[in-house]
């Protein structure tokens, strides 16, 4: 019996596994490399590189000149870093940035905001501001005009200064980090990574696919199959699949088990389906004769023994089998042998004979 290694929470044998791999892994390889060219060509023309500009400030503290070492002040500058970053978010600071870079006729506040990221470092009294968009020249001139304008409008809300006085320093907050132009652009790492993941998620879709196809697949197409699915089973013989076309200027050919349902073309042309006749190939004949010979050694007893063939499908070959079998015993052994078809429903012996 064939030795075999079976995953014990799917069922699934490890063979079968690595025996689909090993048949399809240069369709998979096809398949995988057609989509990631695909996907890389699909971002190629629909890709916009993305720029930004930061600018990082910090939170000092008005009361005193000494650094924020205690966890009390380095608490209350980190609240202050986020009242800044509600004070950015805000109508009156946006339109006082595009009045300072002069873009009140190109962009609107609402479309700023969506440009504007501004992140608050945990722990610390350091927030930054950065700007994003496909312009990395445009970004440059917002985050320059944010370096003026927030700190101004901080000491402002803050009744540092009576009304906000843009471009002088700043008694709240200090720049540390000026904005440059950014030249690379952030999004420039997806065109290589997305047809990588594209690539990887078809050979792992693709193989999930063959797998389940191999899975429910109860065909047997062969005497492997057979021991897979029936380990006990013992194999008498393999009959070749056989297709009937264009005989005698008929005009109709026999492709597959479907046209068997066609009563009229199984009565003309039955008879050909017969060993006795010189029009069934060799290899069908041989392979009955094989049949014959381990079905007879398989017999023991004066009396002979009885077969039964059944199947768990319609036209599945039952009476082709049992009516070349029946002709070949009756020919290979000196003893009477007796046909019966028991298909109640069905009945096809009947036709042949």
């Amino acid at each position: 019996m064939e030795n075999r290694t079976t995953d014990a929470n799917t069922g699934i044998p490890l063979s079968l596994l690595w025996r689909i791999f090993r048949k399809y892994w240069i369709l998979l390889a096809v398949i995988a490399l057609v989509v990631a060219i695909g996907v890389g060509v699909l971002y190629a023309a629909l890709y916009t590189p993305q720029y930004s500009s930061k600018s990082q400030f910090y939170v000092s503290n008005v009361t005193s000149n000494d650094p924020l070492y205690s966890s009390g002040q380095t608490a209350a500058a980190e609240d202050m870093a986020q009242n800044c970053v509600n004070y950015m978010n805000g109508s009156i600071v946006l339109d006082r940035i595009l009045t300072e870079a002069g873009l009140q006729g190109t962009l609107n506040v609402t479309q700023l905001h969506d440009m504007i990221i501004t992140r608050v470092s945990s722990g610390s009294a350091v927030f930054t501001v950065e700007v994003e968009g496909s312009d990395a020249e445009l970004n440059l001139r917002i985050a320059r005009a944010v370096e003026q304008v927030l700190p101004a409008y901080v000491d402002y809300f803050n009744s540092q200064t009576t009304e906000p006085m843009v471009g002088s320093d700043s008694k709240m907050l200090k720049l540390i980090d000026q904005s440059e132009l950014d030249q690379t652009p952030n999004n420039s790492s997806n065109r290589i990574k997305y047809p990588i993941i594209a690539c990887v998620l078809a050979l792992i879709l693709g193989y999930l696919v063959l797998v389940i196809l191999a899975v429910t697949d109860r065909t047997v197409y062969g005497k492997n199959d057979l021991k897979e699915k029936m380990p006990k089973a013992a194999v008498f013989g393999v009959i070749p699949h056989w297709e009937i076309e264009e005989h005698s200027g008929s005009g109709k050919s026999w492709k597959g088990k479907r046209r068997l349902r066609r009563k009229k073309f199984l009565r003309d042309h039955i008879e050909e389906r017969l060993i006795n006749q010189n029009k069934l190939p060799f290899r069908i004949s041989e392979s009955f004769q094989q049949l014959c010979t381990n079905v007879t050694f398989c017999s023991t007893g004066e009396k002979g023994c009885t077969i039964g063939v059944l199947s768990s499908l319609a036209n599945s070959g039952k009476s082709f089998v049992m009516a070349n079998l029946a002709l070949s015993l009756s020919r290979m052994i000196d003893k009477k042998v007796l046909l019966v078809d028991a298909d109640m429903r069905c009945p096809m012996q009947n036709r042949i004979f």
